[in-house]
């Protein structure tokens, strides 16, 4: 039971280590990574994105039903 201390470091270090390569990335050019939380495709599936006004606070008040 003593010699297990050691080994326990030894093997959450390596754990820890090659989730923080996967976390990085450093992964990727094997293919071993997290997933990109990119769309690129959704842009180009939007029919007028010039078309979208944001509102800002006070018209957003004045449209507001009562």
């Amino acid at each position: 039971m003593k010699r297990l201390g050691p080994w326990l470091v030894i093997v959450l270090l390596l754990a820890n280590g090659l989730s923080w390569l996967w976390l990085s990335g450093s992964g990727l050019q094997w293919g071993w990574g997290p997933r990109s939380a990119r769309e690129p495709e959704r842009l180009a599936q939007m029919v007028r994105p010039e078309a979208l006004v944001t509102r800002t606070e006070r018209h957003s008040a004045e449209t507001a039903p009562r």
